[in-house]
């Protein structure tokens, strides 16, 4: 938080933003070892319904770092992963345990695989 003069400026998280898209996407690689390999295809829908735990996400950010630009170049020393963990949007879907304290339309944010997809 920040005082200018008399007025307290603090940040906060705004209202979610309408991150939808025609049809469900995702980014994928057709190979491993230069970021031209990168490519835009049609998302696989879900084979399982969600578990009571989970939560699915209409993802609108992703964080990229340097991990991230390690393991498109093939680079990365530790396992093959997918690129992309760090992810925000907004909840679509619940778990039959409900989701615990989120709900459908809030806005949330979190670590997960494959996060660079809609």
């Amino acid at each position: 938080a920040v005082l200018r003069g008399s007025l307290l400026h603090a940040p906060r998280l705004a209202a979610p933003v309408d991150c939808s898209f025609p049809e469900a996407i995702c980014l994928s690689a057709a190979g491993r070892g230069a970021i031209a390999d990168l490519r835009v295809d049609a998302q696989r829908p879900f084979d399982a319904p969600l578990a009571a735990s989970e939560v699915e996400l209409q993802v609108c950010a992703v964080g990229l770092n340097f991990r991230d630009v390690l393991i498109v170049l093939d680079e990365y020393p530790g396992p093959r992963v997918d690129p992309g963990t760090d992810c925000s949007g907004v909840v679509r879907g619940l778990g039959a345990g409900g989701g615990g304290h989120l709900s459908i339309g809030a806005a949330s944010f979190g670590s997960a695989v494959g996060c660079l997809a809609s």
